[in-house]
């Protein structure tokens, strides 16, 4: 891809390459789901993803929600 400006959407910063990194590591591992995945690496990237974020990714996973195991869970 050649740079046609010098804005920063134009290229991705060495944070948005180490979200994306990071995000695609832990979906091969199965510790999140790719829902989400964009905005999951722009608030890595940028310091932004707070613990709660991070804890509904892990979540998410780890517990997927499906409707005919909660009913068997009783």
């Amino acid at each position: 891809m050649e740079k046609t400006t010098n804005s920063p959407s134009s290229s991705p910063s060495p944070g948005d390459n180490l979200a994306e990194q990071l995000f695609e590591k832990l979906l091969a591992e199965g510790l999140i789901t790719p829902y989400g995945k964009y905005v999951f690496i722009q608030q890595l990237a940028h310091g932004e993803l707070k613990e709660s974020h991070w804890r509904n990714a892990l979540s998410q996973a780890v517990h997927p929600q499906n409707p005919s195991n909660l009913t068997n869970n009783v």
